[in-house]
């Protein structure tokens, strides 16, 4: 099963859909309403692909969400003061409320195979990949991989950097075996995606 938290237009699901064969449960979780009723039509009559319009954290809570200028970078945290072209999509154009819920306690909501299931988590939800980490604290043993986008320049008030989010992970016994570099600033990195592997079921 994979599950990615933060869907946004769906352009993760698409790219497994292009370099990979995997052809079991996708699980997309996007709460920004007008991007659910997207992904719902662009889900519809595909048997596999799950789409929820509620975002996922570390306790069930109904909070106000940053809806930005881009919205793939919308945030549950407000922009901190950047520059350049980040700056121009990272402002915030509407505050919208969505459900939040722990994503071990609707697991057996989703979950195809059950305890059985195999599960690759990829976060994308711009400085709350931690809370939705903590979240899936009690199905943790069923990650055997999952992606996260760690901060090297942080864009949002509050928002862990690289160094937090990998302390994080690695003390859950995960181990990085790649990254690839998201977006640059000023002629440096501002993020990356971190795949990394569950060292404890190796």
């Amino acid at each position: 099963m994979i599950i990615d938290v933060g869907g946004n237009r769906g352009q993760f699901y698409d790219f497994i859909q292009r370099f990979t064969d995997f052809d079991g449960a996708f699980v997309t979780f996007e709460p920004i309403p007008e991007l659910h009723q997207f992904l719902a039509k662009k889900s519809d009559n595909v048997p596999n692909w799950q789409v929820h319009p509620v975002a996922l954290g570390s306790e069930a809570a109904e909070l106000k969400l940053n809806v930005m200028k881009g919205d793939d970078f919308s945030s549950f945290l407000p922009p901190s003061q950047t520059s350049g072209w980040i700056e121009e999509q990272n402002q915030v154009a509407r505050e919208v409320s969505v459900p939040v819920h722990r994503l071990d306690e609707i697991f057996e909501e989703i979950a195809v195979n059950g305890a059985d299931e195999r599960i690759f988590l990829k976060m994308d939800t711009q400085g709350f990949d931690l809370e939705v980490f903590k979240g899936a604290e009690g199905i943790m043993s069923q990650v055997v991989a999952l992606q996260s986008e760690v901060a090297f320049q942080t864009i949002y008030d509050g928002m862990p950097d690289v160094t937090e989010a990998l302390n994080t992970f690695r003390a859950a016994g995960f181990g990085v075996t790649a990254f690839s570099k998201v977006a640059d600033l000023n002629d440096a990195a501002v993020e990356f995606d971190c795949l990394m592997v569950n060292q404890n079921r190796a």
